[in-house]
Protein backbone atom coordinates (compact mmCIF):
# COMPACT_ATOMS: atom_id res chain seq x y z
CA UNK A 1 0.00 0.00 0.00
CA UNK A 2 0.88 3.20 -0.55
CA UNK A 3 2.26 5.65 2.64
CA UNK A 4 2.16 9.23 2.14
CA UNK A 5 4.71 10.80 4.57
CA UNK A 6 4.63 13.78 6.79
CA UNK A 7 7.02 16.86 5.33
CA UNK A 8 9.64 16.60 7.41
CA UNK A 9 13.52 14.82 7.56
CA UNK A 10 13.50 11.26 6.80
CA UNK A 11 14.40 9.45 9.23
CA UNK A 12 14.16 5.28 10.82
CA UNK A 13 12.87 4.71 14.49
CA UNK A 14 14.81 2.01 15.35
CA UNK A 15 12.84 1.03 18.30
CA UNK A 16 8.90 1.24 18.71
CA UNK A 17 6.28 -0.70 20.22
CA UNK A 18 2.88 0.47 17.54
CA UNK A 19 1.11 -2.45 18.31
CA UNK A 20 0.82 -1.48 21.77
CA UNK A 21 -2.88 -0.27 22.96
CA UNK A 22 -1.73 3.24 23.17
CA UNK A 23 -1.89 3.57 19.36
CA UNK A 24 -5.08 1.54 18.80
CA UNK A 25 -7.15 4.52 17.68
CA UNK A 26 -4.91 6.56 15.66
CA UNK A 27 -2.20 4.40 14.12
CA UNK A 28 -2.83 5.19 10.71
CA UNK A 29 -1.49 8.64 11.50
CA UNK A 30 1.03 7.43 13.93
CA UNK A 31 2.73 5.12 10.82
CA UNK A 32 3.09 8.03 8.77
CA UNK A 33 5.83 9.89 11.14
CA UNK A 34 8.73 8.26 10.08
CA UNK A 35 9.83 6.68 7.43
CA UNK A 36 11.24 3.55 8.67
CA UNK A 37 10.52 1.62 11.68
CA UNK A 38 11.76 -1.40 13.73
CA UNK A 39 8.64 -2.80 15.46
CA UNK A 40 10.08 -5.19 18.54
CA UNK A 41 8.49 -8.08 19.76
CA UNK A 42 8.10 -8.52 23.74
CA UNK A 43 7.06 -11.72 23.90
CA UNK A 44 4.88 -14.39 22.31
CA UNK A 45 1.80 -12.58 23.33
CA UNK A 46 2.70 -9.71 20.94
CA UNK A 47 4.34 -11.33 17.90
CA UNK A 48 1.33 -12.13 15.66
CA UNK A 49 0.39 -8.48 16.05
CA UNK A 50 3.65 -7.37 15.08
CA UNK A 51 4.24 -9.31 12.35
CA UNK A 52 0.77 -7.93 11.26
CA UNK A 53 2.10 -4.37 11.08
CA UNK A 54 5.19 -5.30 9.39
CA UNK A 55 3.09 -7.14 6.52
CA UNK A 56 0.83 -4.06 6.07
CA UNK A 57 3.25 -1.57 6.15
CA UNK A 58 6.02 -1.81 4.01
CA UNK A 59 8.05 0.48 5.57
CA UNK A 60 7.52 -1.19 8.87
CA UNK A 61 10.10 -4.13 9.64
CA UNK A 62 10.21 -6.86 12.99
CA UNK A 63 12.81 -7.87 15.47
CA UNK A 64 11.55 -11.00 17.36
CA UNK A 65 12.21 -11.80 20.58
CA UNK A 66 11.68 -12.50 24.44
CA UNK A 67 11.64 -9.32 26.66
CA UNK A 68 13.44 -9.93 29.62
CA UNK A 69 10.26 -8.62 31.40
CA UNK A 70 8.57 -11.79 30.20
CA UNK A 71 11.30 -14.34 30.14
CA UNK A 72 10.44 -16.61 32.87
CA UNK A 73 7.20 -17.20 30.42
CA UNK A 74 6.68 -20.34 28.45
CA UNK A 75 6.11 -20.24 24.65
CA UNK A 76 3.06 -22.13 24.04
CA UNK A 77 3.22 -25.65 22.24
CA UNK A 78 7.10 -24.81 21.43
CA UNK A 79 10.05 -26.73 23.27
CA UNK A 80 12.09 -23.47 23.07
CA UNK A 81 12.54 -19.87 22.52
CA UNK A 82 14.52 -20.53 19.74
CA UNK A 83 12.02 -22.85 17.90
CA UNK A 84 9.09 -20.42 18.62
CA UNK A 85 11.81 -17.93 16.60
CA UNK A 86 12.60 -20.13 13.55
CA UNK A 87 8.98 -20.58 13.19
CA UNK A 88 8.49 -17.38 13.51
CA UNK A 89 11.21 -16.38 10.92
CA UNK A 90 9.37 -18.88 8.36
CA UNK A 91 6.32 -16.68 8.59
CA UNK A 92 7.84 -13.16 7.46
CA UNK A 93 10.43 -11.73 5.27
CA UNK A 94 10.21 -8.55 7.25
CA UNK A 95 12.02 -10.07 10.53
CA UNK A 96 15.41 -7.97 10.62
CA UNK A 97 16.51 -8.56 14.13
CA UNK A 98 15.90 -10.84 17.12
CA UNK A 99 14.53 -8.34 19.60
CA UNK A 100 13.52 -6.66 22.18
CA UNK A 101 15.54 -9.00 24.32
CA UNK A 102 19.03 -9.17 27.22
CA UNK A 103 18.80 -8.06 30.61
CA UNK A 104 17.11 -5.79 33.67
CA UNK A 105 18.31 -6.58 36.68
CA UNK A 106 15.83 -4.12 39.01
CA UNK A 107 14.03 -5.79 41.37
CA UNK A 108 10.61 -6.69 40.09
CA UNK A 109 12.04 -8.47 37.53
CA UNK A 110 12.40 -11.97 37.08
CA UNK A 111 15.38 -14.07 38.32
CA UNK A 112 18.54 -13.11 36.45
CA UNK A 113 19.70 -16.51 35.90
CA UNK A 114 16.29 -17.79 34.21
CA UNK A 115 17.15 -13.84 32.38
CA UNK A 116 20.56 -14.67 31.22
CA UNK A 117 19.56 -18.58 30.28
CA UNK A 118 16.88 -16.81 27.92
CA UNK A 119 19.26 -14.14 26.51
CA UNK A 120 21.85 -16.55 26.10
CA UNK A 121 19.77 -18.41 23.82
CA UNK A 122 18.41 -15.88 21.81
CA UNK A 123 21.76 -14.63 21.34
CA UNK A 124 23.05 -17.79 19.88
CA UNK A 125 19.75 -18.02 17.53
CA UNK A 126 20.33 -14.86 16.59
CA UNK A 127 23.77 -15.93 15.50
CA UNK A 128 22.99 -19.13 13.66
CA UNK A 129 20.69 -16.78 11.69
CA UNK A 130 23.04 -14.54 10.56
CA UNK A 131 20.97 -11.68 11.88
CA UNK A 132 21.50 -8.32 14.19
CA UNK A 133 20.24 -8.17 17.97
CA UNK A 134 18.16 -5.39 19.89
CA UNK A 135 19.57 -5.43 22.95
CA UNK A 136 17.34 -3.90 26.28
CA UNK A 137 20.28 -3.37 28.70
CA UNK A 138 19.44 -2.31 32.68
CA UNK A 139 21.72 -2.17 35.63
CA UNK A 140 23.20 -5.72 33.73
CA UNK A 141 26.26 -3.70 31.47
CA UNK A 142 28.69 -6.63 32.43
CA UNK A 143 26.99 -9.72 31.93
CA UNK A 144 25.58 -8.24 28.88
CA UNK A 145 29.12 -7.83 27.48
CA UNK A 146 29.79 -11.60 28.92
CA UNK A 147 27.15 -12.80 26.96
CA UNK A 148 28.09 -11.46 23.97
CA UNK A 149 31.96 -12.46 24.38
CA UNK A 150 30.16 -15.78 24.76
CA UNK A 151 28.29 -15.81 21.16
CA UNK A 152 28.80 -15.28 17.69
CA UNK A 153 27.44 -12.71 17.60
CA UNK A 154 28.27 -10.18 14.30
CA UNK A 155 26.00 -6.53 15.43
CA UNK A 156 23.45 -4.91 16.87
CA UNK A 157 21.97 -2.21 18.23
CA UNK A 158 21.67 -0.84 22.00
CA UNK A 159 18.47 -0.07 22.71
CA UNK A 160 18.34 2.93 25.14
CA UNK A 161 22.34 3.38 25.24
CA UNK A 162 23.77 5.49 28.09
CA UNK A 163 27.12 4.12 28.60
CA UNK A 164 30.94 4.87 29.73
CA UNK A 165 33.72 5.10 27.42
CA UNK A 166 34.79 1.85 27.66
CA UNK A 167 31.62 -0.09 27.30
CA UNK A 168 30.72 2.18 24.51
CA UNK A 169 34.06 1.04 22.99
CA UNK A 170 33.12 -2.71 23.94
CA UNK A 171 30.08 -2.13 21.55
CA UNK A 172 31.33 -0.06 18.79
CA UNK A 173 34.04 -2.85 17.93
CA UNK A 174 31.86 -5.31 17.80
CA UNK A 175 29.81 -3.53 15.11
CA UNK A 176 26.73 -2.25 17.10
CA UNK A 177 25.31 0.99 16.65
CA UNK A 178 23.96 2.58 19.95
CA UNK A 179 20.08 3.62 20.11
CA UNK A 180 19.57 7.74 21.35
CA UNK A 181 15.83 8.59 22.34
CA UNK A 182 13.99 11.15 24.20
CA UNK A 183 16.13 9.78 27.47
CA UNK A 184 18.98 12.84 26.41
CA UNK A 185 16.37 15.54 27.10
CA UNK A 186 16.04 14.26 30.53
CA UNK A 187 17.98 16.26 33.75
CA UNK A 188 19.92 13.38 34.37
CA UNK A 189 21.22 12.65 31.01
CA UNK A 190 24.97 13.76 31.74
CA UNK A 191 26.17 10.00 30.91
CA UNK A 192 24.58 9.70 28.11
CA UNK A 193 25.56 13.47 26.59
CA UNK A 194 28.74 12.38 27.37
CA UNK A 195 28.82 8.94 25.17
CA UNK A 196 27.13 11.22 22.07
CA UNK A 197 30.30 12.98 22.15
CA UNK A 198 32.70 10.59 22.12
CA UNK A 199 30.96 8.17 19.57
CA UNK A 200 31.51 9.14 16.08
CA UNK A 201 28.12 9.25 14.21
CA UNK A 202 28.16 6.67 12.02
CA UNK A 203 27.39 4.35 15.23
CA UNK A 204 24.59 6.39 16.30
CA UNK A 205 20.60 5.33 15.16
CA UNK A 206 17.73 7.08 16.19
CA UNK A 207 14.94 5.71 18.48
CA UNK A 208 11.73 6.56 20.51
CA UNK A 209 10.48 3.49 22.17
CA UNK A 210 6.97 5.13 21.25
CA UNK A 211 4.38 5.15 23.37
CA UNK A 212 7.11 4.79 25.80
CA UNK A 213 9.65 7.21 27.62
CA UNK A 214 8.76 10.39 25.84
CA UNK A 215 10.58 13.57 26.57
CA UNK A 216 11.44 15.02 29.86
CA UNK A 217 8.59 17.89 29.26
CA UNK A 218 6.25 15.28 28.06
CA UNK A 219 6.35 12.62 31.02
CA UNK A 220 2.85 11.33 31.65
CA UNK A 221 2.30 11.39 27.88
CA UNK A 222 2.11 8.71 25.74
CA UNK A 223 5.49 8.83 23.47
CA UNK A 224 5.04 8.97 19.75
CA UNK A 225 7.84 8.39 16.58
CA UNK A 226 7.34 12.09 15.82
CA UNK A 227 9.50 13.55 19.02
CA UNK A 228 12.50 11.25 17.44
CA UNK A 229 13.46 15.08 16.66
CA UNK A 230 14.32 15.85 20.56
CA UNK A 231 17.06 13.26 20.24
CA UNK A 232 18.45 14.40 16.87
CA UNK A 233 18.48 17.91 17.51
CA UNK A 234 20.36 17.16 20.59
CA UNK A 235 22.84 14.83 18.61
CA UNK A 236 23.26 17.67 16.25
CA UNK A 237 23.62 20.48 18.72
CA UNK A 238 26.49 17.95 21.09
CA UNK A 239 28.39 17.34 17.94
CA UNK A 240 27.87 20.62 16.50
CA UNK A 241 26.46 19.24 13.00
CA UNK A 242 23.45 20.11 10.72
CA UNK A 243 20.71 17.91 12.15
CA UNK A 244 20.08 17.27 8.68
CA UNK A 245 23.29 15.40 8.36
CA UNK A 246 22.33 13.37 11.99
CA UNK A 247 18.84 12.25 10.19
CA UNK A 248 20.65 11.19 6.74
CA UNK A 249 23.60 9.81 8.64
CA UNK A 250 20.93 7.56 11.41
CA UNK A 251 19.15 6.34 8.69
CA UNK A 252 21.90 5.10 6.93
CA UNK A 253 23.27 3.44 10.06
CA UNK A 254 20.07 1.98 11.12
CA UNK A 255 19.75 0.46 7.28
CA UNK A 256 23.51 -0.85 7.67
CA UNK A 257 22.76 -2.56 11.07
CA UNK A 258 19.50 -4.37 10.06
CA UNK A 259 20.96 -5.50 6.51
CA UNK A 260 18.03 -3.33 4.95
CA UNK A 261 18.58 -1.91 0.98
CA UNK A 262 17.63 1.80 1.74
CA UNK A 263 14.69 3.29 0.01
CA UNK A 264 13.70 6.74 0.62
Amino acid sequence: MGIRKEKRMPFFDTHVHLSDTAFSTDLEQIVLQADAFLECVTSYRDAAQVLALAARYPHIYAAVGIHPFFSNLSVPELNSVSHWIYQLQQQSTKIKAIGEIGLDYRDDQPDRKIQYACFLEQLETASMLKLPVSIHCVRAIQDIQKAICNSKIQSGILHGASLSKESAHFFLERNFCLGVGSIVTYHNARRLIEMIKYTPLDYLVLETDSPFMPPEKMRGQRNIPRNAHFAAQAIADIKQLPVETVYYVTYQNACKVLQIEEER
